[in-house]
């Protein structure tokens, strides 16, 4: 089979064919329709996180991948069939313990999530997945290349909207940092499904056109603000009479994102910090949190269960996930690895081998 395969730390992929695995037990092989790419590909290539997660070179990235199944182990034949259309949820476990049985793979003891580490991803024709349990069927949904993005991406996001609604009430304003995938994303899924108004905030100023030009903004209740252009801060303040946001939603993480939004968040609001922008962070004003009730919650990937719900969303079209991607040939892939490191990716881009 066909694979971009990585032989380093900070090297471009190799297109080369390798071998095509067999599926045994619970074992299910699913040939890859799409498979996104992430900005955390970008920190695994470095080597950013080669002391928690170790790699053993050559190997195939891709965690973010929506397939067909194409054979299945003898025992995973009665759960599910060639032909199926699936989503492949990818922090894989080695081991059952107390947040596997709630859910909660991407946060058990033993993790060896698909492209990240130990398994190989799917930047390839074909992708070996350990247990069926981590399919999810999306039989006849629509753009099956493009619903990869649920996987990751759209899965993130969703994670962290619904940690932002028990902070909310129906008319308190959402601010949203970063408008890359995952940003815009939780953009299209806060207009989608919540009644709040939003602000989103980004320093690219096409990025901001995109936003204008895909997601369903209310005119006078939802705002753009382009933070190469105003100062952010103030800006948010005006557009919102002066009112704070009550909750923050920080899809790039940097030390100054959360230094300059972090002071914005309404009493018995939260700061949900999702990108990996930073290793650390500023120092916290502790006394203001307090005082006011604020509260920093984090958001790591999703549970199998909150991939089932955002599929459920995709395939009854509430979520239109197919309006923010860019498709590409497995032959482009170093391209498409250019492009978002040179912030020239404004959609998500998306492998795809049909």
């Amino acid at each position: 089979m066909k694979a971009a395969v990585l032989y380093g730390f900070k090297q471009e992929f190799r297109i080369e064919d390798v071998d095509k695995p067999s599926p045994r037990g619970n074992e299910v092989l699913v040939r890859v329709v799409g498979s996104g790419v992430c900005h955390s590909d970008i920190h695994i290539i470095d080597g950013d996180f080669r002391d928690e997660l170790p790699i053993s070179f050559p190997f195939i990235l891709g965690h973010e991948v929506s397939g067909v199944v194409e054979e299945v182990g003898e025992a995973a034949s009665q759960y599910v069939s060639p032909g199926e259309e699936v989503l492949v949820y990818s922090f894989y476990c080695m081991d059952d313990d107390r947040y596997t049985v709630k859910g909660l793979h991407q946060i058990c003891g033993l993790r060896t999530p698909a492209g990240v580490v130990m398994f190989n991803g799917g930047f390839a024709e074909y992708m070996l997945v350990p247990h069926y349990r981590y399919l999810v069927k999306v039989h006849g949904i629509r753009d099956l290349a493009s619903a990869a993005i649920l996987s990751d991406a759209g899965l993130t996001a969703y994670r962290a909207v619904k940690k932002a609604v028990k902070y909310l009430d129906p008319d308190e304003y959402i601010l949203l940092i970063g408008l890359g995938g995952t940003g815009m994303f939780g953009l299209e899924t806060v207009r989608s499904l919540l009644p709040n108004p939003v602000v989103a905030v980004d320093i690219n100023p096409m990025k901001i056109s995109l936003a204008q030009e895909l997601i369903r903004l209310r005119d006078g209740l939802d705002y753009l603000v382009d933070g190469s252009k105003e100062d952010p801060k103030r800006s948010i303040l005006s557009l919102l009479g002066g009112v704070s946001p009550k909750v923050v939603i920080d899809f790039v993480g940097l030390e100054t994102t959360v230094s300059t939004y972090l002071d914005l968040v309404a009493p018995s609001g939260a700061y949900v910090l999702v990108g990996l922008g930073s290793e650390y962070g500023p120092r916290i004003p502790i006394h203001k949190m307090i005082i006011n009730e604020v509260t920093l919650e984090t958001v790591l990937y999703g549970s199998l269960q909150d991939l089932h719900e955002l599929a459920g969303l995709g395939m009854r079209g509430l979520i239109r996930y197919w309006e923010l991607t860019v498709k590409l040939r497995l032959e482009d892939i170093n391209l498409a690895f250019k492009r978002l490191r040179d912030g020239a990716a404004l959609k998500r881009q998306v492998i795809t081998f049909d």
